[in-house]
Order: structure tokens, then sequence, then C-alpha cells
């Protein structure tokens, strides 16, 4: 006897806008949430937060054709948009081929960049990578800070010299309320690899 597959299609819409979640893995999602004011500078891409039992999802959206273009798993635990007291800030390349976003709470942050690779799929990048070489510029471990917050800042376009470059500021907290701040660039290669200084 042969099996036939029917393909889901997933249909929510929240605050006017209909996301459209393609059949199969994506269909395990069960809410969507579009993050306020991450609508790209060209109109046709949006950040939104994806939930379902294995945990948040943020993900790259096409508003064009409501589909989910990248998704990323977010840390857990770890401070995720929506939560009362997280502070999101993100920032899109003028082109709008990479957009950047973090997310903190009062101890800990997550911030990620989602950008155009060869191919011209979407690629998500975890830049919590950060932390270690910006503690390493300080020359002070993790255990002697309460709090830390990253915050992308600004995107540098690729040139026949340089790749195209995120700026990060990373703000520590040390138990005396003393505050460091470092800003540093990433690169990003074609390919979606990151890099630092």
């Amino acid at each position: 006897m042969r099996r036939r597959v029917i393909a889901i299609v997933v249909l929510l819409t929240l605050g006017g806008s209909c996301f459209h979640l393609h059949a199969g893995a994506d269909t395990r999602f069960a809410t969507i949430v579009r993050v306020e004011k991450s609508q790209s500078p060209d109109g046709a891409l949006a950040l939104a937060i994806l939930t379902a039992n294995g945990g948040p999802r943020l993900a790259l959206v096409s508003l064009n054709t409501r589909a989910v273009l990248a998704n990323v798993a977010l840390p857990n635990p770890g401070p995720v948009f929506g939560e009362a007291g997280i502070k999101t800030s993100l920032i899109w390349k003028r082109d709008s081929t990479g957009v950047a976003v973090s997310f903190s709470d009062k101890k800990v942050s997550s911030i990620f960049v989602c950008v155009k690779v060869k191919g011209g799929r979407y690629k998500w990048l975890d830049l919590r990578v950060a932390e270690g070489p910006n503690l390493g510029m300080l020359g002070r471990p993790r255990s002697d800070f309460e709090r830390i917050e990253d915050t992308p800042t600004r995107w540098v376009d690729e040139s026949d010299h340089t790749p195209r470059m995120v700026y990060v500021r990373t703000r520590f907290w040390d138990k005396h309320r003393q505050r460091y701040t470092i800003e540093q660039e990433f690169s990003i290669s074609p390919v979606g690899e990151i890099g630092w200084k």
C-alpha cells in the first residue's frame, strides 16, 4: 500500500503581517511574533521569533513571499525578545543584505547577525563569540562581571580590500558597578564566516 504525504501549510496573521511557513521542518513552529521595527530598508524583509517545543528561534522572513529564509535557535536560558525587561537592538545594512540584532537583560546578552551569502541564501551567525576576545582585551575573566550587554552599532560595506564588517559595542559591569566599554569590528566573509582582530 502506498502512502500519500499531504503538505501542511501554516498561515498566521499577526499585526497585519501574514507569514507563510513552508511544509516540512518549519511546520513545527507554534507561533510567530514579528520583532517590532525590524523591517529592512528595502521593505522586503523582517525579523520574527518562532516558538515551538524546541524553544524560540530567530527568523529572517521575506515579506514578499511570506517565507522563512533562515532561522537560528536562541539560547535557552537567555534573554529572548518579548520577555519583560529585554532590550532589543538591531541595525540593517543599507542594502538589506545583512542585519545584526541583540537581546539583553540585566545579566547577559545574545547577539546574532544574518547575512546574504554566496548563492543568494541567508545565513545566521552567532556573535556571542565576541565575549571572549572582548574579555581578552580587558584582561579579566568572565567571573569578574555581573552584567554584559552587546549592541550592534554599524555596518561597513565590503570593498576591493576589506570584507563587510559589523561593529559590536560590548559593555561589562563588574561587581562594583564599574562599567567597561569595548567596540570591536567583526568581518564576515562571502560564505558567512566570522573574523575579528
